[in-house]
């Protein structure tokens, strides 16, 4: 393991000191479509948080490794099964950002935290929910094939109502259809604010913590054998990572997310 770090960082030494390394050129990058991290603008033009922080990569590798053609990245919206065949079959996709699981590290490598965000309860402000345990024989509206918690089952034990969208949960909410909605903070906090239901929601329960990462397919690294990745794909991944986890360590994630988020969700995006 020792050795294999040390040859990776002799390879990044190399990037910044080579004037004549050719780089494959482009790097293809698979996202889910989710408003406002990342989604496909009335132009056709894929915009967003993410985008906007990989697009700002790009620039900086260009502008700070001496390769003779420029890095260029490809960026695609695909639903999460054909990202994780891509991913698992070294297909095509290169790099995609999703939360970290477990269980995805056996499909897909995980390279770098990018921030961690909490998912949240909502309650009527009027019959407000104050911990996990008094959602017991409570009906509790969540996305249908949404990502569940072990904290939500057992004890707490809710009818769970399940629904296609996050604006639906609350309007169930309001009319007294569901006692609370289970959801990411950051997206659930934004459709009360476009809801105008602030001043009618109690304050929010967090129930869990997720991290977002950036991922590498399946053939980037492998701890126990040879990398499978070409050289010259190999290289332009290991200096596209080194120059995304200069930008993430400055704070860019925040600094992207303040165009898209009210203050309010800002303050649920964790870049320590």
């Amino acid at each position: 393991m020792l050795f294999m770090w040390l040859g990776k960082l002799l390879l990044t030494t190399f990037l910044f000191f080579s004037v004549s390394a050719i780089s494959n050129a482009e790097i293809n990058i698979a996202l889910l479509e989710s408003y406002p991290w990342s989604f496909q603008g009335k132009d056709g033009e894929i915009k967003g948080i993410y985008p906007d922080l990989l697009k700002k990569v790009q620039t900086n590798i260009n502008t700070n490794i001496n390769f003779l053609n420029e890095v260029k990245l490809e960026i695609h919206l695909h639903p999460m099964a054909r990202i994780q065949h891509d991913m698992s079959t070294n297909s095509y996709t290169d790099l995609t950002i999703m939360s970290f699981k477990p269980k995805r590290k056996l499909i897909m490598r995980p390279l770098e935290k990018i921030y961690r965000t909490p998912f949240i309860l909502l309650s009527r402000a009027k019959d407000p929910i104050h911990t996990i345990e008094e959602l017991a024989g409570k009906r509790l509206a969540v996305l249908q094939g949404g990502s569940g918690c072990p904290c939500l089952e057992g004890s707490s034990n809710p009818k769970k109502i399940y629904v296609n969208d996050h604006k639906h949960s609350l309007k169930m909410l309001l009319t007294n259809r569901s006692d609370a909605v289970a959801g990411p903070a950051i997206r659930l906090l934004g459709n009360v604010s476009a809801l105008g239901f602030k001043d009618k929601i109690a304050v929010p329960v967090i129930y869990e913590w997720r991290e977002v990462w950036l991922w590498a397919n399946n053939s980037y690294l492998h701890e126990e054998g040879p990398v499978v990745m070409g050289a010259g794909k190999l290289r332009d991944i290991d200096a596209f990572l080194f120059e995304f986890k200069k930008l993430i360590m400055s704070g860019a994630i925040r600094e992207i997310a303040a165009l898209y988020l009210t203050g309010e969700q800002l303050e649920y995006v964790y870049d320590e």
